[in-house]
């Protein structure tokens, strides 16, 4: 069931739609800022699966950023402050004294400054697919996307699905477009492009106190050199690199598990199932192969000699998907083959 919409006003009066999904700790999901839709986001499974993954153990919250979804539309300050402000509004609104920050994409530079703003407030920090500064992404790049929102916006959308979804076929992008043309005008498109080219939370980047997960995506436009630069600035900041968005919420889980205790302070709550099992994968091995936890669980089912369709089956995801975790798992703990794959994960007790 779609959590319920609320509605709280920023530091400026602008109105802001969130809501809530889960019980534990805290742990807000700031919007792309491009493209954010509360309810029809919601609608796209894939999406929704990950959010309810995060929700068996954490209270997952939620927001619209002004001039997207259901927030109030005609605004005209995009600027770092006054994202913070909607930030802000929506933790006090819900009372969060502290909780966890994750920050997709243009989302990142407002995320540092936050935590470098108020320490106090920020348990964890999580940059994902994202930079401190916005020129970081490629002023080629940007001038090529607002020209094409300017010339051709359902072509613009089209494209935008295949990268911020990750939906290569033809067919699902031309489905996803109208729903990222929902998200947000043309016009308030092209205004918030321009302004996260100039966002620039660099001078705050050593000033992060909370542990920090950087994750690189590498189906992402940010090169890998940069989200590495970016978590050698943070004191207490790890890089994690993915393959899909599907590899995303594991990263995420393992990550506030292990920094958590295994979540042992959720309001006398035991962990949800799953979350336990990313926490001691982490601690017995995501050293030496730095593993993630999607990457073990598929190790897992390779090991129980299952075939590449079977695991896409038992996980839903596709056989593409799992071709390529299996390539890349075999890349990574340097085996031939699945036989030599199971050895290793029997050797680093990945079977239990």
């Amino acid at each position: 069931m779609m959590p319920r919409i609320r509605f709280t006003n920023a530091g400026d009066g602008v109105s802001i739609a969130y809501c809530t999904l889960g019980q534990g700790e805290p742990l807000v999901l700031m919007p792309a800022l491009l493209f954010s839709h509360l309810e029809k986001m919601w609608e796209l499974p894939q999406l929704r699966r990950g959010l309810e993954q995060l929700a068996e153990g954490w209270t997952v919250v939620r927001y619209d950023n002004r001039g997207c979804g259901l927030s109030e539309r005609e605004v005209a300050d995009y600027s770092v402050e006054a994202h913070l402000l909607d930030l802000k509004a929506v933790a006090d609104s819900v009372e969060l004294d502290r909780f966890a920050l994750n920050a997709p994409m243009h989302a990142g530079p407002v995320a540092i400054a936050f935590a470098a703003r108020y320490p106090e407030r920020v348990t964890h920090l999580i940059l994902q697919s994202t930079v401190a500064r916005g020129s970081d992404v490629g002023s080629t790049q940007v001038q090529g996307l607002l020209a094409l929102i300017e010339k051709d916006w359902t072509l613009f959308t089209e494209t935008a699905a295949r990268v911020v979804l990750q939906w290569a076929a033809e067919d699902l992008a031309r489905q996803a477009a109208p729903l990222l043309r929902a998200c947000v005008t043309q016009e308030a498109a092209l205004a918030l492009l321009r302004a996260v080219v100039e966002f620039d939370a660099t001078a705050s980047v050593s000033q992060v106190r909370a542990p920090t997960l950087v994750i690189h995506n590498r189906q992402f436009p940010v090169d890998l050199a940069v989200s590495r630069d970016l978590a050698s600035r943070i004191p207490d900041a790890r890089l994690a690199a993915v393959d899909s968005l599907e590899s995303v919420i594991p990263a995420i889980v393992q990550f506030l598990s292990a920094s958590s205790e295994d979540v042992a302070p959720q309001r006398g709550r035991e962990p949800a199932r799953g979350v336990r099992a990313a926490s001691s994968a982490a601690a017995g091995a995501f050293d030496p192969a730095r593993l993630t936890a999607r990457e073990i669980e598929i190790l897992r089912l390779v090991a129980a000699g299952k075939s590449n369709r079977q695991i896409a089956e038992a996980l839903v995801i596709s056989t593409n998907t799992v071709d390529r975790h299996v390539s890349h798992i075999l890349g990574k703990i340097g085996a031939a083959n699945r036989a030599e794959a199971a050895a290793y994960a029997a050797r680093q007790r990945l079977l239990s």
